[in-house]
């Protein structure tokens, strides 16, 4: 047991330990250790330890405001870029219109993108667990780019059973295969092939989206999932880019009981993978 003394401002561990005597007797040895200044260093350890608590709540409820105030301001914008739109312009005058709504438009992504990280860290993110279709979310997934695959003359194939059912998140799962998809589209050269496969198993489902692009350098695998963390290649670094979508991706399929991952290898494309619990997720 510990002991404190107020007058010498000291704290010491008490040890008691059975000595054997040399008549046979038991009596006890009691040893008394100074550990004031592990104490002192323990009492440290712990206010700091609350300090960084309040200061990391002081920083999610300032980013989370700060999250909402600037998507305020962007509504208006679109809106009123829009309306002129409907006006008398010229081409370079319209071009004009057309970039303001799609920048405002990407940066409203990001800010999306920084607000659901912030309710994943408060733990206000819940999953609504219903029984989807694989297939169907990689049908729709796959429509919702066709316009891009056309513009950048790329090819997706799909290699996906045609029963394959889960108990997950809709939204969820879709943003994950939009987020990999979409990068696969971005980060493959013009007349590239995007391919998605899924696989039902024992225990869960393993989706994957594999493309012909630039690839990732083996030392990056490891990071590119945290936050913000982009691989600096000229082509990869993009000015619009924040690093959030694969940092999204990871918390979804946390969610749903799974893990991701990705192999890659510089001018030989990248795969990521991910997996869905069979079980119920809660």
């Amino acid at each position: 047991w510990e002991w404190h003394s107020h007058r010498m401002n000291k704290t010491y561990n008490r040890i008691e330990t059975p000595l054997r005597n040399v008549d046979g007797t038991v009596s006890k040895l009691t040893i008394f250790r100074d550990i004031t200044e592990r104490k002192r260093i323990e009492d440290e350890l712990r206010e700091a330890c609350e300090t960084l608590k309040e200061l990391d709540n002081l920083k999610k409820n300032f980013l989370n405001t700060a999250y909402h105030e600037l998507r305020s301001p962007l509504a208006p914008i679109v809106g009123y870029a829009s309306l002129l739109s409907l006006s008398e312009l010229t081409d370079k005058q319209r071009d004009h219109v057309h970039n303001i709504v799609k920048y405002a438009r990407k940066v409203e992504e990001q800010i999306t993108r920084m607000l659901e990280l912030a309710r994943i860290d408060s733990g206000e993110i819940a999953l609504a667990l219903e029984e989807i279709s694989i297939p169907e979310i990689v049908n729709e997934t796959v429509k919702s780019f066709e316009p891009l695959l056309k513009e950048k003359e790329q090819a997706i194939m799909t290699h996906v059973p045609e029963a394959i059912e889960i108990q997950g998140d809709k939204q969820k799962i879709t943003t994950i295969l939009i987020n990999l998809v979409s990068n696969a589209i971005k980060y493959t050269p013009t007349g590239g092939r995007v391919e998605i496969t899924a696989e039902e198993r024992e225990e869960d489902i393993q989706v994957c989206v594999a493309d012909t692009g630039i690839g990732i350098a083996r030392e990056h695998l490891p990071k590119i999932f945290e936050r913000f963390y982009m691989v600096n290649t000229s082509l990869t670094r993009k000015p619009e880019s924040l690093g959030l979508g694969l940092s999204i991706v990871k918390e979804y399929v946390k969610l749903h009981g799974g893990r991701v991952w990705a192999t890659s290898a510089p001018g030989k494309g990248s795969k990521f993978c991910f997996t869905l619990s069979k079980r119920r997720t809660k």
